[in-house]
């Protein structure tokens, strides 16, 4: 199974940088990044120290009852969407990652949810995850910080 990683689209980061509204219909805060734990979204690379970064809320799911929105990054400049199709981006390689899987009516599978400490293992997880026929697609999140990374499909 090949997998798709999805990224936030790029109509949303165009919107958050043009000063439009976010999930909790604010505009973004303006940061600069230190470095380390600064993963934009969109083009799924870490910003590089003294990059500028937008933080802002973003809701990964469309409204019903599993909808929640989290705080993600994007860079400040403009960066090119990426998905990285049949292998993992590099900022889903550092550190602990769950796997929060859904059905195609956005409501959890929960028996397929996974709490993944070793990021070597991390592709297999997700495999198996989407092997369930009741799968549609699968988020991950940043353990520690509980925050949305990408989604993952079938591709």
């Amino acid at each position: 199974m090949i997998l798709n990683i999805v990224p936030i689209t790029a109509e949303t980061a165009d919107a958050i940088r043009a000063g439009g509204p976010d999930a909790a219909g604010r505009p973004a805060a303006r940061m600069v990044s230190t470095g380390a734990g600064f993963p934009c979204r969109l083009c799924l690379r870490n910003i590089g120290e003294g990059e500028g970064a937008l933080l802002f809320s973003y809701a990964p799911n469309p409204p019903g009852p599993f909808w929640e929105a989290g705080p993600v990054f994007i860079h400040e400049a403009a960066c090119r969407r990426r998905r990285c199709n049949g292998r993992l981006p590099t900022v889903a390689r550092g550190g602990a990652r769950t796997i929060r899987a859904y059905d195609a009516d956005h409501r959890i599978v929960y028996a397929e949810n996974r709490l993944v400490d070793d990021p070597a293992a991390l592709e297999m997880e997700l495999r198996g995850a989407l092997i369930h026929p009741d799968v549609a697609y699968v988020h991950v999140r940043n353990s520690r910080a509980g925050c949305f990374a990408f989604r993952v499909e079938r591709a």
